[in-house]
């Protein structure tokens, strides 16, 4: 390392095509009587995601060195607290005392870029205080024609066709699997909400459940 440079507190192998960039959100600092803020246990944290593979990191500082957060029930892996957050490209605490994000894009199609927030109690991947919240899952089968949903997700949910411009092309209906880990199948016939055939091109699914949302590229084909 060049002289007088200071190392970073912490990395981690960014060498495959996945994991290319560190997005960081800083130490978390919320404070007591703010509705959305992020459980006791995380003041002093540090957050940060990867912009192509979603990852986003909880990091400990303890005996002067940060590292990976100890796992907590209901995230994603034990290195991940929290996934789904590709193309993010900035993070700040607000006032509410949740962790907002800026989405510059979905799977990169102009039109999709989005705002949200992460908090608690019910992060997204995360639910120290409670039951585990089972991960949303989104499985895409493009076909001529048409496309098949492999949807895992707790109760009810909601799945948007978006086309590059981020308007809403078609809703499909889901109602719920009996229990989290049950795998259920919504088709796309490549029709519109008026019944028309839509144009082949790219496209964006996204599953919603409440204040989560999950998003996959979909391409059709005639």
């Amino acid at each position: 390392m060049p002289p007088n440079l200071v190392p970073p507190l912490w990395d981690y192998d960014r060498t495959s095509q996945a994991e290319a960039a560190v997005i960081a959100a800083g130490i978390y600092r919320g404070s007591v009587g703010q509705p959305h803020r992020l459980p006791a246990d995380h003041a002093g944290d540090l957050f940060a995601s990867d912009y192509y593979s979603g990852a986003l990191y909880r990091l400990h500082f303890a005996s002067g060195t940060w590292s990976i957060a100890a796992p907590l029930p209901g995230q994603p892996s034990p290195n991940h607290w929290g996934e789904g957050f590709a193309q993010v490209s900035d993070w700040r605490v607000g006032p509410d005392g949740a962790l907002w994000y800026c989405r510059q894009a979905a799977n990169f199609v102009s039109g999709t870029g989005s705002i949200g927030r992460v908090y608690g109690p019910g992060v997204v991947g995360v639910t120290p205080e409670g039951p585990a919240a089972p991960a949303l899952r989104l499985r895409v089968s493009p076909a001529v024609g048409r496309a098949e949903f492999i949807v895992r997700a707790p109760g009810t949910t909601s799945l948007r066709i978006l086309d590059t411009a981020g308007r809403i092309v078609r809703r499909l209906a889901d109602a719920g699997g009996p229990a989290p880990e049950t795998e259920r199948a919504l088709v796309w016939d490549g029709r519109d909400e008026r019944g028309r055939p839509a144009a082949p091109g790219v496209y964006v699914a996204c599953l919603d459940l409440g204040s989560r949302s999950l998003s996959r590229r979909v391409v059709l084909v005639r």
